[in-house]
């Protein structure tokens, strides 16, 4: 097997995931203007429940990383009891369900928020779509 190669749920997971990683980290998930004169505007990480978006980024990165590491080094992943692909599936379903949480939980939403959500669902078909080709 070509360890080089990527598959299309892969490539979609690399994409949609470096996508995440930065809008996480950058756009702004909540937008709440006081009184017309001030402006806030903060991302995922930060409160409220940043948290959730911490863990979400975490996850985000280990499957970035399950895909990207086995082709840049000379060694492949070691072997589990699980599949890595199931692996990488639960990694993208928990990725979802968190944004997912911190999406309901508050208001004031941004447009980082919507995309955010999007791309966490990108990235969980994705790994569906690998686990289930192999």
């Amino acid at each position: 097997m070509d360890r080089t190669a990527t598959s299309t749920g892969e490539r979609l997971v690399l994409a949609a995931g470096a996508l995440l990683v930065f809008d996480l980290l950058f756009l702004p998930w909540y937008h709440i203007n006081i009184g017309g004169l001030l402006p806030i505007d903060r991302t995922a990480l930060e409160p409220p429940q940043g948290w959730l978006a911490v863990l979400a980024w975490l996850g985000t990165l280990a499957l970035l990383a399950q895909i990207v590491v086995p082709r840049l080094g000379h060694h492949a992943l070691p072997r589990l009891s699980w599949s890595w692909s199931r692996i990488a599936l639960v990694e993208g379903l928990a990725v979802l369900g968190l944004l997912l949480i911190k999406f309901l939980a508050t208001g004031y939403l941004g447009f980082g928020a919507w995309l955010g959500i999007l791309l966490a669902g990108a990235v969980a078909y994705g790994t569906w779509v690998d686990a289930t080709r192999r």
